[in-house]
């Protein structure tokens, strides 16, 4: 079962270290709940997916619980499943693989594994939603830029089609959803910007949204309203309140600063999702937090929803 709402694949990248593999997580247990059959993807070496997970990835589907299977598209599975369609023999696939001299040429033309990795991801039609796990934004761009900077080269033959192929199912948005993560940290949202800037300009892509991870969630209370009340606690000596009215002062002025850093990304059109820091990182929290991220980004807006949306 797919939802209907839902791109058939959802793509997440970003910087190193926003959260990526969490919020992938969190996206494919989510979908899981609804009644879909989520496939998780890895498209790195880093392995975050099996830290978080606790399971080894390899080439074919494998159950992670809850509803979910994964894989990863890293390594030499992607190579050989590309290999065995245009061969359309697995076995002489394996042979030209194991050869030396044909391994060491394949490593050393331009992009070989991320043809693969494209190539089997269009290929994934048992499992839907297809959540990847992409690398961060800089190599993950290569995804979107592969038709284009592979022309030159390849502008025919089986390869060119398949890229042309992968290139228009990446590109629609029906079909994908490219989900850009960053945190309020100026280096994590420079890159960013860059990265819609890139996506739209060498790819003919836009992010289906920008999730700021991680931020602090401000009180409703006015700042100076809780200065005010503070300054009277203190006054009278209530330890307690003073603590907790502290607290409330300290993550109000941390939130401000969150969204002055993050300010500039409203410049991209994208539409932005916040998303609190998780004090605790386990499987019924991250499926809570996809179903937030999936009635926020791909149910369908009551009329006269704005398209920036928050965590409530």
């Amino acid at each position: 079962m797919s939802i209907p709402a839902w791109p058939r694949r959802v793509l997440i990248t970003g910087k190193g270290g926003v959260g990526k593999s969490t919020i992938a997580t969190a996206l494919a247990l989510a979908a899981a709940r609804m009644g879909a059959r989520p496939l998780l993807v890895e498209a790195s070496a880093r392995a975050s997916l099996r830290t978080l997970l606790g399971v080894e990835l390899g080439g074919t589907p494998v159950p992670l619980g809850d509803g979910i299977d994964g894989m990863s598209l890293a390594g030499e599975s992607a190579v050989l499943a590309l290999a065995a369609d245009l061969l359309h023999s697995r076995r002489l696939a394996k042979l030209l693989l194991g050869h030396r001299a044909t391994s060491t040429l394949l490593r050393a033309m331009p992009a070989v594994a991320e043809v693969a990795a494209v190539h089997v991801l269009t290929q994934l039609t048992e499992h839907a939603p297809v959540v990847v796990d992409l690398e961060a934004t800089g190599h993950a761009r290569m995804w979107f830029e592969l038709r284009d900077t592979l022309a030159p080269v390849m502008n025919r033959g089986p390869i060119a089609e398949l890229l042309a192929r992968s290139h228009a199912q990446l590109v629609d948005p029906k079909c994908t959803g490219l989900l850009l993560v960053t945190r309020p940290e100026s280096l994590a949202v420079s890159e960013a910007l860059e990265s819609c800037t890139e996506l739209q300009r060498r790819g003919g892509v836009m992010p289906r949204a920008i999730l700021v991870n991680a931020t602090t969630p401000s009180e409703p209370a006015p700042p100076d309203q809780v200065a005010r009340v503070l300054r009277l606690a203190r006054e009278h000596g209530a330890g307690e309140i003073v603590r907790d009215l502290e607290l409330v002062e300290r993550r109000a002025v941390l939130a401000a600063h969150e969204r002055e850093v993050t300010a500039p990304l409203w410049d991209t059109g994208v539409p932005i999702l916040w998303l609190p820091r998780l004090p605790v990182v386990d499987r019924t929290g991250l499926a809570t937090l996809g179903s937030h991220i999936s009635r926020a980004l791909f149910e369908p807006p009551a009329a006269g929803d704005p398209q920036v949306v928050g965590w409530t």
